[in-house]
């Protein structure tokens, strides 16, 4: 069994990185634009790091539940989205969040090998996914077709996303009664 401390600081981590990318988007402003060089890199860093948060604090979310795999390897095999997927019957999370998880992976990969050259025909709609409102928001610009457009309210909503994800994981697992 881990201990709630452990759980505590993965949670703190996951909320600090959250709070630094949506603080840093906003201050760019809003208009979409497209991302090259270093920025784009540099921001698809930041996705890989707080997929990385998450998925260690999964990892402790196990170990305080008493996962049945209590050394973990199981959940180490896997990437975020499929820990977590193999962990949601334990915990019931309310929200599937896997698909969102894996196109924000995969505008991720792209900002970070290609900085931003779009290679995929379907990046346009990773990116309307990774923003959470697929329905709401237009297509992204003709120049998405050539360079990943993002923008700071775009950047925020998968902020927002990982935290309502630590959150909700965070409540389940506390709220379990979970050993310390």
């Amino acid at each position: 069994m881990g201990d709630r401390a452990a759980l505590l600081r993965a949670h703190a981590t996951l909320s600090a990185g959250c709070r630094f990318m949506a603080s840093d988007a906003a201050a760019s402003g809003d208009a979409p634009r497209p991302l090259q060089g270093v920025h784009a890199r540099m921001v698809g860093n930041r996705f890989r790091e707080l997929d990385l948060f998450l998925s260690v604090m999964i990892g402790e979310v196990a170990l305080v539940l008493g996962y049945p795999d209590p050394d973990g390897r199981k959940l180490r095999l896997f990437n975020t989205p499929n820990k977590l997927r193999r962990l949601r019957p334990v915990i019931a999370l309310a929200q599937c969040p896997e698909a969102r998880l894996r196109a924000i992976g995969r505008v991720g990969a792209c900002l970070r090998h290609c900085e931003g050259q779009v290679h995929r025909a379907e990046m346009g709609q990773d990116v309307l996914i990774a923003h959470g409102e697929e329905h709401v928001l237009p297509p992204p610009p003709a120049a998405a077709a050539k360079r990943l457009h993002l923008s700071s309210r775009t950047i925020s909503a998968i902020a927002g996303f990982y935290r309502s994800i630590g959150d909700e994981l965070l409540a389940r697992t506390l709220g379990a009664g979970a050993p310390t």
